[in-house]
């Protein structure tokens, strides 16, 4: 963080008006997927204090500053999953995940609790309980109210949308002109109604433009298609 603070000025006079980090709050991987604690930063980038002064810092310059929130999953060694693995079924954070058997089977054994996509290392969270939604809320509430400019929401498609309806709500209440962007790979309409996602990484875009340019296997026609149809799907406002 403190090295980005020193660059600041070069980032600016490349004309960038905003940095996104990939997440920055603690975790045990090099990159940072495997959340251990969501309202600390991760010791290998800095402090809590100096990313507060980074976000002063852009604003300082007119920048602004976009984080990362990987809500769908924490890692083993967040501190509520680390209590469970000690405690089994006489944990209070049971809840927390969908635990099939105790004790708890960590890797590299097979994971008999619900993870993403099977890979033991990130267990799912039950976002739905009241006490992980306030806990995810409080989170939010942390670190929109420090000053951030927006969150990139990590896999949000594996989320309810009722979620994301009372989430985008306590956002906008706190700062209006947060900026939220979700990871969608498909069709992301059902997220861009007004009520969720300002807009989304728009990997259909992407995926033409490497198609066409990169792959070589669409034709200018094609190519012209596709993005039509992406414009013509998504509102002007996205």
């Amino acid at each position: 963080i403190q090295g980005i603070i020193d660059h600041l000025g070069y980032v600016r006079d490349l004309g960038a008006t905003a940095i996104y980090l990939n997440p920055v709050f603690s975790s045990p991987s090099n990159h940072k997927y495997y959340t251990s604690d969501y309202l600390k930063i991760d010791p290998a980038f800095g402090t809590n204090e100096l990313f507060q002064k980074l976000v002063h810092e852009c604003h300082e310059k007119k920048m602004r500053i976009v984080i990362d929130g990987v809500f769908n999953h924490t890692g083993t060694e967040h501190w509520a999953f680390q209590d469970i693995v000690k405690k089994g079924d006489k944990s209070k954070y049971v809840g927390w995940y969908n635990i099939y058997s105790f004790p708890v089977s960590l890797p590299p054994g097979k994971p008999n609790y619900e993870c993403w996509w099977n890979f033991g290392r990130l267990p799912k969270l039950m976002v739905e309980n009241p006490e992980v939604k306030a806990h995810l809320f409080d989170v939010t509430r942390y670190w929109t109210n420090m000053g951030i400019d927006g969150w990139r929401l990590d896999v949000p498609n594996e989320i309810p949308h009722s979620f994301w309806v009372e989430w985008r709500s306590l956002v906008k209440s706190l700062n209006p002109q947060c900026y939220i962007v979700g990871e969608i790979w498909d069709d992301a309409t059902p997220w861009l109604k007004g009520d969720q996602f300002d807009a989304v990484m728009n990997y259909q875009f992407r995926n033409a433009c490497l198609d066409y340019f990169c792959r070589g296997t669409t034709s200018p026609s094609q190519f012209a298609e596709r993005l039509a149809r992406t414009r013509s799907a998504y509102p002007d406002e996205v």
